[in-house]
C-alpha cells in the first residue's frame, strides 16, 4: 500500500477519487518529510522507502494538518512533536543522536 494510501486510511477517506483532495494529502506528506529533514537532522529519505517511524510521523503531521477541531488538532501535534524528538535523539535517524547516544 502506498503511503498515500495508508494517510487516507488515518484520515478515514474511503474515496481517493478527489483528485484536488489526493493533491492536499500529497503536499501534506512532502512538507512533513521536509519538517523531518530539517527539525530533526534526518538524513534525506524516500517516503515510499521509509520505515514505519518514519511512516508515523508523516501520518501523524497529516493528520494534524488535516484535523479541524481544534482540540483533536493539538492532541495531533503534540504526538507528532513527541515523535520528532524521538528521531532526533536517536542515533539511527541523525548525526545529532548519534552524539548525544555516544
Amino acid at each position: 500500500m502506498a503511503l498515500l494510501d495508508d494517510v487516507l486510511f488515518s484520515l478515514r477517506i474511503t474515496t481517493t477519487s478527489n483528485t484536488k483532495l489526493n493533491q492536499e494529502i500529497t503536499r501534506y506528506i512532502n512538507a512533513a518529510r521536509l519538517d523531518l529533514i530539517k527539525t530533526t537532522n534526518i538524513n534525506d529519505f524516500n517516503v515510499e522507502a521509509a520505515d514505519d517511524l518514519l511512516k508515523d510521523a508523516i501520518i501523524l503531521y497529516c493528520e494534524y494538518m488535516y484535523e479541524r477541531e481544534p482540540s483533536r488538532k493539538d492532541s495531533y501535534k503534540k504526538c507528532y512533536d513527541d515523535l520528532k524528538t524521538k528521531l532526533l535523539l536517536s542515533g539511527n535517524y541523525s548525526s545529532l543522536g548519534e552524539i548525544n547516544n555516544a
